[in-house]
């Protein structure tokens, strides 16, 4: 597959074979839309490993940004597909979260953003999260993006910095998150 020079993500870029399979997971990556049947199953999964967890509802958030005329949802599904892992992706000059509350360094104009990654609480410690992250920065490489940003809860540090990301700047709170948050990127080459 030619990768295409450009910084939009468009719809039905992605064919079920496109994200590269990870054996070591027993998991599979496919890009879904909040029209799709695992819509709801990959909400759950952000409710259970994202608000839960913290006497918050997922109810409560402006759900918007997953059907962005940019974004991409990708989920990770076992083999019966049960989704166990989330993400979504989008430009950073269209997220509207890196736009305010530590606003991503201007550097990054041509990055995509990394939004609600998570893995299910059940499923946690079987390598999904570095299936997803995967997942995320062949997506990013294919479409011409020059790296990936992320804004990283405090607890989820130490998992990116092994994906090989870089912190910058000082912690902070979004207005859009009950917990302090930090940025981080990781800039994509060719050889990774």
């Amino acid at each position: 597959m030619t990768a295409p020079s450009r910084n939009t993500l468009q719809p039905g870029d992605v064919t079920d074979d496109f994200f590269p399979e990870n054996p070591r997971s027993g998991v599979r990556v496919k890009a879904i839309t909040v029209e799709s049947s695992l819509y709801e199953q990959a909400l759950k999964v952000r409710q259970r490993a994202m608000f839960l967890p913290f006497e918050h509802d997922i109810a409560e958030r402006d759900l918007s940004c997953d059907s962005a005329p940019h974004s991409k949802l990708i989920v990770a599904l076992t083999e019966d597909n049960r989704v166990v892992g989330t993400a979504l992706m989008m430009p950073v000059k269209e997220d509207a979260g890196s736009q305010s509350n530590g606003a991503a360094p201007e550097k990054i104009a041509h990055w995509l953003c990394a939004r609600f990654v998570c893995v299910d609480p059940v499923f946690q410690g079987r390598h999904i999260g570095d299936v997803l992250m995967s997942a995320i920065e062949h997506w990013a490489r294919h479409q011409g993006f020059h790296g990936v940003t992320l804004r990283a809860r405090e607890n989820a540090i130490a998992f990116y910095r092994r994906c090989g990301y870089r912190g910058e700047g000082p912690v902070f709170m979004p207005d859009d998150a009950f917990l302090p948050h930090w940025w981080m990127h990781k800039e994509l080459t060719d050889e990774q």
